[in-house]
């Protein structure tokens, strides 16, 4: 008989998608004109931007800064669903990779450096493989 979770299921489905490039930026002073964020964080020390790296670019404001690229987690999972974020983010770190997640409504965001993040594709992809595996049994 066999017997596995939600849990199981959502990451055997896990579908990783990349996308542009971002940079991370702080501001004290809001949200400057014509940048038009992926996402932002209001935090004490002033507000977290995270821009598509052209946007940044155009406004002066990329010099330095380190370059991410965003991998979105195409899996229906619950925002109860406990042990996604820690599995993915675990095996990006079992090879050295960082990772900054964001999770929204619908998806999780993973903001990886750019030189790894067809690596983290892979890994993941490898994740979701050695789910579908254990559905099997």
């Amino acid at each position: 008989m066999s017997s596995y979770s939600d849990f199981d299921l959502a990451l055997s489905k896990l579908r990783p998608h990349m996308f542009g490039k971002y940079v991370f930026l702080s501001e004290r002073d809001g949200l400057p004109a014509g940048l038009e964020p992926f996402a932002q964080i209001k935090e004490e020390e002033g507000l977290t931007l995270i821009v598509p790296l052209e946007q940044a670019k155009a406004a002066g404001l990329a010099a330095g800064k380190k370059i991410y690229r965003r991998i979105t987690l195409d899996c229906d999972v619950s925002l109860e669903e406990t042990g996604l974020t820690f599995t993915v983010a675990s095996q990006l770190a079992s090879q050295s990779i960082p990772c900054n997640v964001l999770s929204g409504l619908h998806h999780d965001h993973l903001m990886v450096p750019a030189a790894r993040a067809q690596e983290a594709i892979s890994l993941l992809q490898q994740l979701s493989q050695q789910a579908q595996g254990w559905l099997q049994y």
